[in-house]
């Protein structure tokens, strides 16, 4: 069956507080979207507790995210991807979805066009501004056509308020309180979207009832984290490929794309796009790229112990050469599917969400 694609807005209602990692100091800095792997944990916790997990091989929560398999009468932890994939929340204005822009693409703070490729206004002589998120449109827009009359983006006003809340530590902890957390603001909206392989579209209402209740991110015990979460189902996905009529095609990673070389393409494996053939993608050639990498810190199930990685941080370009021997009906095909599923390792928690031009 094809997948099934749900649309989700989350709107806070009380101030939101999502960490940005490993701090050891009184400051605890916020970021100003959600990140995958915390809707994915979130889901996670809301349907094991609403269906409950006593056989946990055949319970619900396991058939959705296939944690744990039967192997020789033993439970054992699963290597498979589950499922359901979660990608990043990112922010809205009004109903405008936002998402991380190119850092290939900037503005003209006189003219306000956007620019690919261009540091310095051609039409003024201005040197241009890099922005952080740009709407959906003037992104397929100004990566299709080079430039953009307008200023399609929305640069979000700094709406950061600094919460000081004393806390309790510990005996052991490094620092006792009080901390200072920052947190987004509450009236703030975020989209997104949950790519499921199996119809499991009630268990996931259900789940954001549940999470209107008990909220989402760190410090929901002390009201943070309260949102609404409306979902409806998508027809498709958008299809930014509609015709290869060019020699070269380019990437944009909408969040880190977790691999070991900038030639993200070499990495795409045949269980990340359901595909049973060897795939087009990785015949394109590498031509280059533009941007930069980030650290990726997370927990090893195998090794129990915390791991880090390196990706491709959001906003990254990379371009590729066709050549003359790619089947492109194919290339097409595995576009969309690489579009819907992501690539690179961990795409079900959110990274490797990609789109082509």
């Amino acid at each position: 069956m094809s997948p099934v694609i749900l649309d989700v807005t989350i709107k806070l209602l009380s101030p939101m507080y999502i960490g940005v990692g490993y701090e050891f100091t009184h400051l605890k800095r916020c970021k100003d979207y959600i990140p995958g792997i915390v809707l994915r944990g979130a889901f996670e916790t809301a349907i094991t507790e609403i269906y409950g997990d006593k056989d946990i091989v055949e319970s619900v929560h396991n058939k959705i995210f296939q944690k744990y398999e039967m192997k020789n009468g033993k439970i054992i932890n699963s290597n498979k991807k589950g499922n359901a994939y979660f990608r990043p929340a990112y922010p809205m204005i009004e109903e405008t979805k936002l998402l991380p822009c190119p850092q290939n693409v900037s503005y003209c703070p006189k003219c306000g066009k956007l620019l690919r490729d261009k540091p310095i206004c051609p039409e003024h002589n201005e040197k241009c501004k890099r922005i952080k998120w740009i709407s959906e449109e003037g992104l397929e827009m100004v990566m299709n056509n080079g430039e953009v009359n307008e200023k399609l983006n929305g640069e979000i006003p700094k709406k950061r308020k600094i919460w000081r809340i004393s806390l309790e530590t510990s005996k052991g902890t490094v620092k006792e309180g009080p901390f200072v957390y920052e947190a987004i603001e509450k009236d703030e909206c975020f989209h997104t979207r949950i790519i499921l392989l199996k119809d499991f579209v009630k268990e996931f209402i259900n789940a954001a009832k549940y999470l209107e209740d008990s909220g989402i991110g760190a410090l929901t015990k002390m009201g943070f984290g309260e949102v609404e979460i409306k979902i409806k189902q998508s027809q498709h996905e958008p299809n930014t490929i509609k015709s290869l009529d060019k020699d070269e095609i380019s990437i944009t990673a909408l969040s880190p794309i977790i691999t070991s070389s900038p030639d993200v393409l070499k990495e795409v494996s045949k269980s990340d796009l359901r595909i049973n053939y060897e795939p087009e993608l990785r015949r394109l050639e590498l031509s280059g790229y533009n941007g930069s990498v980030v650290p990726v810190r997370g927990w090893s199930l195998e090794y129990k112990r915390r791991n880090l990685q390196f990706a491709l941080d959001k906003g990254s370009v990379i371009f590729y050469k066709i050549g003359k021997n790619i089947d492109k009906e194919k290339l097409i095909d595995e576009i969309k599917r690489a579009q819907i599923f992501g690539i690179g390792k961990n795409s079900m928690f959110g990274f490797g969400w990609i789109m082509f031009h």
